[in-house]
């Protein structure tokens, strides 16, 4: 394997953790950082000088200084409004790049901006997608990580003239949420009463007759979305919402239902379980753990994917707790409000604690596009969808990343509006594989 030297006037954490994803995900090189100058000029073959010096011989990404930082989490300590921000394409001059592309990949990995008592959050306590970087620059919807990794590598390339490939290559990921098992089976009587008075006031004559439990729960759509995803080769990821107690936002049957353990079982053999914290559990290590114990018990295989419900992050305490409970893969890297790439890419990552200053064993799996984002927050139709999605894939595919859909089993229905989806559900995933 071909090898590129680095060389760095100081080695930090920070920049090897930037260093290995670069490798990673975007060369097919290993590479070697030393802070020895005279080992680095006379090594030999390709060589990237990260420093404030100047080697003309060699490419050259001036160092700012700022992946020296230990321990500072602040948006004050992170300066995104004085440090240029790169842009969508790299200015290349000579064998000099003008931005140092290692702090912007680091500060949009760790996701720096979105620590400190300042960060603006909605009401349900999450950071606000506008307020980002990216959101700024309007540049959520692309993978700007991965492109400037692929225009790096291929500016090397061209400078030493060397043939040098991604080692990446595309791949698709089908997960679903569940928050409700079902719309109106095995709720109690009174919530079903409730529903059907409020149904027959609003002339829902429809909803009525399915209230009364003469065709399919509505919700109950786990068969069709087995079939359509083993038909394509992928094995789904179901992250179900295990309550031990229900609330406002927590509107699932308890996992102590027979019908709970009766679809964990249903879904086993084809599909892989995930745990979905509970609203009530946000931030909570002792209902978290009680409900990821709780699942564990009734699935026969060890839990350890999950994602937050209502995509509810607080750094670092989300991402700690998951990681004490021995979760090892989490895929809430996304907005509910907006598509895209909220830590400007589409490769898994493994988390980094800033407040600790180390890489972490928590894999982050970025989602990118979501049904309710779409038709809730967008307003998009059916057809508006899709060529949205289409074009977030696309993004994802010329960059040799990971596409992950979030989808929602009761986003089928067509009473509640959804009148049109399963085609955009199917589209999507048959797109992604094409």
């Amino acid at each position: 394997m071909m090898n590129i030297s680095v060389y760095a006037s100081a080695i930090s954490p920070r920049l090897q953790y930037v260093l290995d994803f670069i490798f990673r995900t975007g060369f097919d090189t290993g590479y070697t950082l030393t802070t020895d100058k005279d080992a680095f000029l006379n090594a030999d073959g390709m060589k990237i000088n990260y420093s404030t010096d100047y080697h003309a011989r060699h490419i050259n990404i001036k160092c700012s200084g700022l992946l020296d930082r230990v321990g500072d989490t602040s948006r004050h300590g992170h300066p995104f409004h004085d440090l240029e921000f790169p842009g969508l394409q790299l200015l290349f001059k000579e064998n000099k790049l003008k931005a140092d592309i290692l702090v912007w990949i680091f500060l949009l990995l760790s996701r720096a901006e979105e620590y400190g008592a300042n960060v603006r959050r909605d009401d349900h306590g999450r950071f606000v997608a506008d307020q980002s970087i990216l959101a700024r620059h309007d540049l959520l919807e692309y993978p700007v990580v991965d492109q400037w990794i692929r225009q790096l590598r291929e500016f090397i390339a061209r400078f030493y003239n060397r043939n040098l490939r991604c080692p990446s290559t595309f791949r698709s990921i089908s997960t679903i949420d569940v928050d409700h098992i079902s719309a109106f089976r095995h709720k109690s009587v009174f919530r079903n009463a409730l529903g059907m008075a409020r149904d027959i006031l609003r002339l829902r004559i429809v909803k009525v007759v399915d209230r009364m439990g003469f065709r399919q729960d509505p919700y109950d759509t786990f068969r069709d979305l087995l079939d359509i995803n083993e038909k394509l080769g992928h094995v789904p990821v179901f992250f179900l919402l295990t309550l031990l107690r229900q609330g406002p936002y927590d509107r699932n049957i308890p996992a102590e239902h027979p019908a709970f353990s009766k679809l964990v079982n249903a879904l086993t053999p084809r599909a892989d379980i995930g745990l979905h914290p509970s609203y009530r559990a946000f931030n909570s290590e002792s209902a978290t753990s009680a409900e990821k114990k709780m699942l564990e018990r009734i699935s026969p295989k060890e839990i350890t994917k999950s994602r937050q419900h209502y995509i509810r992050l607080s750094l670092p305490r989300t991402y700690r707790i998951l990681n004490r409970l021995g979760i090892e893969e989490d895929y809430s890297m996304g907005y509910p409000d907006r598509l895209g790439f909220r830590a400007g890419t589409a490769h898994p990552f493994h988390w980094y604690d800033l407040e600790m200053d180390k890489v972490t064993s928590l894999l982050l799996v970025p989602f990118q596009v979501m049904d309710v984002t779409m038709k809730k927050h967008m307003a998009l139709r059916p057809d508006e969808a899709i060529a949205v999605g289409k074009d977030i894939i696309d993004r994802v595919r010329d960059v040799s990343a990971t596409f992950c859909l979030l989808w929602h089993n009761s986003s089928f229905y067509d009473q509640e509006g959804w009148m049109g989806w399963l085609a955009v559900y199917e589209e999507l995933l048959y797109y992604a594989k094409s």
